[in-house]
């Protein structure tokens, strides 16, 4: 709570700043009861179903960006493969030479021969 309130004081943030529609999904998501909500959030720390979320919450592993994620998937996958530098270029050469001959998923692309 003392980084939100330090972001708070220090950009003059207002609370509506962490708050959008999809807030309510997230406690769908997790079945978390939002009835705390409608309290003092001075009582919080006393509401079971606030204790509740609170546990989630810090359970939860989040990956802060995208392309982060998208790194590590391709890294893991590519490590998966083959350890073989050689063997990797060729199988990049592979691919690149596959989306040249067949840009896109359509029967009309998938049904040319292979030659060139």
């Amino acid at each position: 709570m003392e980084e939100a309130e330090k972001l708070f004081k220090e950009d003059n943030v207002d609370l509506d700043y962490f708050v959008s529609e999809q807030s309510l999904a997230f406690f769908q998501r997790f079945t978390i009861p939002t009835d705390f909500l409608n309290h003092d959030p001075d009582t919080w720390l006393e509401n079971q179903d606030y204790l509740k979320c609170q546990t989630i919450v810090r359970k939860l592993k989040v990956i802060n960006d995208t392309a982060e994620r998208g790194v590590k998937l391709i890294q893991d996958y590519n490590n998966s493969v083959t350890k073989d530098e050689e063997q990797k270029q060729y199988l990049l050469q592979v691919v690149t030479e596959c989306r040249r001959l067949y840009p896109d998923e359509s029967k009309a692309t998938l049904l040319k021969p292979l030659s060139d």
